[in-house]
């Protein structure tokens, strides 16, 4: 178990993250979880067990006591009183981010002005930031770093999605390099983090096609940030409708990794 290695760095102070790569016993389940997951594959129950046993291990930074963290009828971890949190696995890499929440949030109103898309900050929202506050949701993702299947990019991008992603593999280092990003997973993990983001918030799914990604390359080309413009009326934090939600994003030799908050 790792205090958070890379994926800590993607995300705002005051967040906890712990990682692991390999699985942990079932026993470390509540009898409640072992039971949600009596029937599954074997691996799926040791995903489930190792990212739980993340999850109680950053809580307990937070000074959280142990508890069972079960799924609720949208699959969505339910997390204690006071706690913000987003679970994430996949083929070697399980991890766990959790805060205790600022600002305040509730959903946007049924009738809001339409978002013209402007605005960008590491804060997430659409004015600007937020400073002096931590984030009230966020989301991880962790994939394997491999292409999309074929045909799914072309389900999953909106906009001119998908001709930034033809303008970063043309400008990306060689495919040999060992942390070469692959563009559209990267794309697909950095929305999954949004949605993750976006769910607490607003108790309602968003398709991939309801936000239109940027992606921005730091001069190492290995990690960078992103931005997703809403192109549906957002969650209302601190009285203001988040129009954008941005994060980070981090490529290794065998994941990608990205990170979301508002």
């Amino acid at each position: 178990m790792s205090r958070g290695g890379i994926l800590a760095t993607l995300l705002p102070a005051g967040v906890e993250v712990c990682e692991t790569t390999g699985d942990v016993p079932e026993s470390v389940l509540f009898r409640a979880e072992a039971a949600a997951v009596t029937k599954a594959v074997p691996k799926r129950r040791a995903e489930y067990a190792a990212v739980r046993h993340c999850a109680r291990t950053a809580l307990g930074r937070l000074g959280v006591p142990p508890v069972p963290i079960l799924s609720g009828p949208d699959r969505a971890p339910r997390w204690p009183p006071g706690i913000i949190g987003a679970l994430t696995h996949c083929e070697g890499y399980r991890a766990a981010a959790v805060a205790r929440p600022g600002g305040s949030a509730h959903r946007a109103p049924a009738r809001p002005e339409a978002p013209d898309g402007t605005g960008q900050s590491d804060r997430s929202n659409g004015r600007g930031g937020t400073v002096g506050r931590g984030p009230v949701s966020l989301g991880i993702d962790a994939e394997v770093r491999a292409p999309l299947p074929k045909g799914i990019a072309d389900l999953v991008t909106a906009g001119e999605e998908l001709r930034m992603l033809a303008r970063l593999g043309a400008a990306a280092p060689a495919s040999g390099t060992d942390s070469c990003p692959v563009w559209d997973r990267v794309l697909f993990s950095a929305k999954e983090s949004i949605f993750k983001t976006w769910h607490p918030l607003m108790r309602a799914w968003l398709d991939f096609t309801e936000c239109e990604l940027t992606l921005e390359v730091d001069e190492a080309g290995t990690a960078g940030t992103f931005a997703g413009r809403l192109l549906v009326p957002g969650p209302v934090v601190d009285g203001e409708r988040v129009e954008v939600v941005a994060g980070r994003w981090a490529v290794t030799r065998t994941h990608i990794l990205t990170a979301a908050w508002v």
